[in-house]
């Protein structure tokens, strides 16, 4: 079995652990590059200054956009032992675009393990949810998160990519609706305190933060 057919099967059962590997951002990890379709590489790399520049259009005019970036310039805290996270958290989204700050308040999620080696990030409370794979891969001082985003009454959405066999090959993205993918980059802000970033999507920039 090749590695890509052997990553996929991990993938499949939610028990992901590729090697770990450390890089200058925005370099990634080979596996999380055959994993990613391209544009969402490129997506994470500029996640960043995405988020930024949206805050700094509502920095006068919006508490919340300073408690925004009041959290993303919060001291990051060493990355602790990935499957360390397992458990119970509370989350909330703050979102971001041209014309709009909103921050909501905490929900109910699950970071969970499933095998040996796979961290789900399961949010279900709340309208807006979301599903997917905390790697241990990084870049510099944050995992990878990848899966999908949904609304309540639609079904859960996976990650598109996960569905192909190789996200590089020429027309592999043909006629695949990537609208619910989410990736982010996942920070340790200190003990029990995570922040992720997620890669802007139709305009909009968003972060979580857990707590437990």
């Amino acid at each position: 079995m090749n590695k890509r057919a052997g990553i996929r099967l991990h993938l499949m059962a939610c028990a992901l652990a590729l090697p770990l590997a450390l890089g200058p951002r925005p370099a990634f990890a080979d596996g999380v590059e055959d994993l990613l379709w391209p544009r969402h590489i490129a997506a994470l790399a500029e996640a960043e200054a995405e988020l930024t520049g949206l805050i700094a259009l509502h920095m006068d005019t919006s508490a919340d956009a300073k408690a925004m970036w009041d959290l993303f310039n919060a001291p990051p805290a060493p990355l602790p032992n990935r499957l360390s996270l397992e458990g119970r958290w509370r989350v909330r989204s703050l979102q971001i675009r041209q014309d709009a700050v909103n921050i909501y308040g905490f929900f109910p999620c699950e970071l969970r393990r499933e095998g040996a080696t796979g961290l789900v990030l399961d949010k279900t409370s709340g309208s807006q949810k979301r599903l997917g794979l905390i790697l241990d891969d990084r870049i510099e001082d944050a995992f990878v998160f990848v899966g999908g985003s949904y609304t309540t009454g639609e079904p859960a959405r996976n990650y598109s990519g996960f569905a192909v066999d190789d996200v590089k090959a020429p027309g592999s993205h043909l006629g695949i609706d990537m609208s619910a993918d989410s990736v982010g980059l996942v920070r340790s802000l200190g003990r029990d305190h995570l922040l992720i970033i997620f890669a802007s999507n139709d305009g909009r920039s968003e972060m979580y933060e857990l707590k437990r």
